[in-house]
């Protein structure tokens, strides 16, 4: 479904946005096997191929912790008088810097050939604000438990055709609500570049593909604020609070605080239509703190309180009274 379509206008949110690591597609997949797998496939290497190098990250992936292990101990146990040795090339800095060249090596040799560049711009979906249809009903959150907090959220964007990735780190005010029957989506707006390349090993074509170039993406300067359009809904997952209300026959108000736990990140697909047959953009978003809501539901139903199947956010099921 395309965006406008899902969307009923939009609004800037007071709030800030801080670029973080940006990594090329050799950066990206060393962190992220399923990552490196896709741009492997993306070279038409062979499955045997394919699986001997993602042994060599797995390994090497060992090694960098290890690595990263002596480091810490070193400067923990000697925080003030940590000295570099002579040799910096031995020095566990110095180690690692050539255990992720040795793997970048291994891959080395592509370059690539761009046309029919453009940009694009997306939405980032970072928390989903529901409130159930029932008259009467909100979601809003806690004015005693998140004041003098923000909302804050931990973005990493990975591109398709060897394109990287970029992450962010993204806060924003709380002072909005979801009336009844209202998905209110915060979002952070990311430019993105998109573009044919020839992947060449000398003078020879080894592939084409669609790049969707994650690793200069270019976010907003503070993220947006939009209201779903009625009758849109996102994928409800697990069940997280229950409030049986149906045996309340006055239809009064009944007020419950509940809270968001931090959880892992998940991640969500972007923007497919846009970029044509074979591109994705694709999200890791994670809360970075619990989000405490008040919710106020009309009695007369059965209300069930989820998180969403994909991404961060909530959804409602309701049961009618009996």
């Amino acid at each position: 479904m395309a965006e406008d379509e899902l969307y009923a206008g939009a609004e800037p949110l007071t709030g800030q946005v801080r670029v973080g690591e940006r990594r090329n597609w050799l950066e990206a997949g060393l962190a992220d096997a399923a990552v490196l797998e896709a741009d492997l496939a993306t070279l038409e290497l062979s499955t045997s191929q394919i699986k001997a190098i993602l042994r060599e990250r797995q390994q090497t992936q060992a090694q960098l912790a290890e690595i990263t292990y002596v480091l810490e101990q070193e400067l923990w146990d000697d925080d003030d008088n940590y000295d570099e040795p002579a040799d910096a090339w031995e020095s566990p800095f110095g180690k690692r810097r050539t255990v992720k060249q040795r793997f970048f090596d291994r891959l080395a040799g592509r370059r690539f050939v761009y046309s029919d560049v453009t940009e694009h711009e997306v939405r980032v979906p970072l928390f989903l604000l529901a409130a159930p249809e029932p008259a009467g009903c909100s979601a809003t959150f806690s004015q005693d438990v998140m004041a003098g907090r923000a909302l804050a959220w931990n973005v990493t964007l990975f591109g398709s055709g060897l394109g990287g990735s970029s992450s962010f780190r993204v806060t924003s005010t709380w002072k909005f609500q979801a009336s009844a029957g209202d998905s209110k989506q915060v979002f952070l707006p990311v430019t993105v570049t998109v573009a044919t390349v020839r992947v060449m090993v000398g003078e020879r074509v080894v592939t084409t593909t669609r790049q969707v170039v994650a690793s200069d993406a270019t976010p907003a300067k503070q993220p947006g604020l939009t209201l779903l359009r009625p009758g849109v809904q996102e994928p409800a997952g697990e069940v997280i609070c229950e409030y049986p209300l149906a045996g309340d026959t006055t239809g009064a108000i009944a007020t419950y605080g509940a809270t968001y736990a931090r959880t892992s990140s998940g991640r969500v697909e972007l923007g497919a239509e846009a970029f044509g047959v074979g591109a994705t953009l694709s999200a890791d978003v994670s809360c970075d703190q619990a989000i405490a809501l008040d919710l106020e539901l009309r009695g007369g139903h059965d209300y069930s309180l989820h998180r969403l199947r994909s991404g961060q956010g909530m959804a409602w099921s309701v049961a009618r009274e009996r």
